[in-house]
């Protein structure tokens, strides 16, 4: 089956595809003028600039760019002992952009921080770099300088400067905790702070809070020593201590020492005991034996020389006593050092 269109259908469809074909071309050809444009960039007073387009980075005293594409720029231009110029500029199709840069003389200033170089540094409230910055180029007039760091206390500075002007700058940040440090003599001490264990001896901490606080310092066998402390910020606080011992520790010295007096003692009094019950028998038996030489002479006495045989009688007698005297104190001290043994 065949389809025939009519003539003015034809017709419509012929002008429609001539009609966007024109406008393809009408796209076309300001697309390829856009390389007809031009660029210029000026800078008074030049030599050596930076020129910095959002395409590339030039240093020339001035730029001239032809066939360039049609739109909006971004310039920057730099120059040493200058304020950086930032602006835009547009180009428009086979046109012409043209900017003349006047740069300004800049003023510096320099900012150094004692011991942290991690401290953020801002200069009329644009973060500008850390630990410190070197000939940071201002415009003249007021000037606001801040150095900030976490748990310190914000560092500030303001005031005016002019153009040419160099400005030094030295920032010391102030801690908003304190610092304390304890030691004792022994070491090893248990720290409390207002009632809270802090850890050991020798015992630091960087950051306390500012107020007053308890401190008590406890070791076995010694006496608790406590004070009270008023920690300030950015400062630091140093205690030394000497614990006692305890009374307990010398209550148990004490008992300790006297028993071991009394064991001591004990051993001498055995010793002193055995020694004279030694001693003691042995004169015993040194009477013993003359108490029977004495008797023996009592006995071979004639009863009639009475003098002779009473005086060995009595001579008899009086070592007999002493040697009943020196077993009675042998049976004694033997005594004694028996009862010495277990007490």
């Amino acid at each position: 089956m065949k389809i025939f269109i009519a003539t003015p259908v034809k017709e419509r469809i012929m002008t429609l595809i001539k009609t966007v074909f024109f406008f393809c071309l009408m796209l076309a050809f300001p697309a390829l003028s856009q390389e007809d444009s031009l660029l210029d960039v000026a800078v008074e007073d030049s030599v050596g600039k930076i020129v910095d387009t959002a395409s590339a980075t030039i240093i020339s005293d001035c730029l001239r760019m032809e066939n360039f594409p049609a739109g909006e720029y971004r310039i920057n231009v730099e120059k040493a002992d200058s304020l950086r110029y930032t602006g835009t500029i547009t180009v428009g199709v086979n046109d012409s952009g043209g900017v003349t840069v006047e740069l300004t003389p800049a003023a510096y200033i320099t900012v150094m921080v004692k011991d942290h170089d991690d401290a953020l540094i801002l200069v009329n409230g644009m973060e500008v770099g850390q630990g410190s910055i070197d000939q940071f180029p201002v415009e003249a007039g007021h000037y606001e300088v801040s150095v900030e760091k976490e748990d310190f206390i914000p560092w500030k500075s303001s005031g005016s400067i002019s153009q040419g002007d160099h400005t030094k700058l030295t920032a010391e940040l102030i801690s908003v905790f304190g610092s304390l440090t304890l030691t004792t003599e022994p070491g090893g001490a248990r720290v409390f702070l207002n009632g809270n264990h802090a850890g050991k001896t020798p015992f630091i901490n960087k950051q306390l809070k500012p107020g007053r606080y308890n401190v008590r310092l406890e070791l076995d066998s010694y006496a608790p020593a406590s004070t009270a402390l008023n920690i300030e910020n950015n400062k630091h606080h140093q205690r030394e201590f000497t614990l006692e011992r305890s009374q307990a520790w010398k209550d148990a010295v004490a008992r300790f020492q006297k028993q071991k007096s009394y064991r001591e003692w004990r051993w001498v009094r055995r010793v002193a005991f055995g020694t004279g019950a030694f001693l003691a028998s042995g004169l015993g038996m040194h009477y013993d034996a003359q108490t029977s030489d004495a008797y023996n002479k009592y006995k071979a006495t004639k009863g009639y020389d009475k003098a002779v045989h009473s005086a060995n009688w009595n001579a008899t007698e009086k070592k007999a006593r002493t040697r009943n005297f020196c077993y009675g104190m042998a049976g004694i001290l033997g005594a004694g050092c028996l009862i010495s043994i277990p007490f």
